[in-house]
């Protein structure tokens, strides 16, 4: 998945994407424990664009947080993080 079709994605579609790529590595890692080595490259393309779709939730949590004038804490815990970026994306689509 290229990087410009992640952007254009909506925060729920994200998400979701998000959650089958992990069950996907999931998978691929028990066939891989199991034997099979054709899903090496396999694993390697989803964990990359899982981490691609992790920086694209970060990078829209930063930029509502720049535009509603607060600034995130460093560590917090993910839901806090999504459960924050939801809201503010909400609000912002309503302004």
């Amino acid at each position: 998945m290229k990087a410009k079709e992640i952007r254009e994605l909506s925060d729920d579609a994200l998400f979701q994407k998000g959650g089958e790529l992990r069950e996907q590595l999931f998978r691929l890692r028990f066939k891989q424990q199991l034997g099979n080595t054709e899903v090496v490259h396999q694993i390697q393309v989803s964990r990359r664009d899982l981490a691609r779709i992790k920086t694209e939730v970060r990078t829209r949590e930063l930029r509502a947080a720049e535009e509603a004038g607060t600034r995130l804490p460093r560590h917090q815990s993910r839901e806090k993080r999504l459960r924050r970026t939801r809201a503010r994306l909400n609000a912002a689509a309503r302004a």
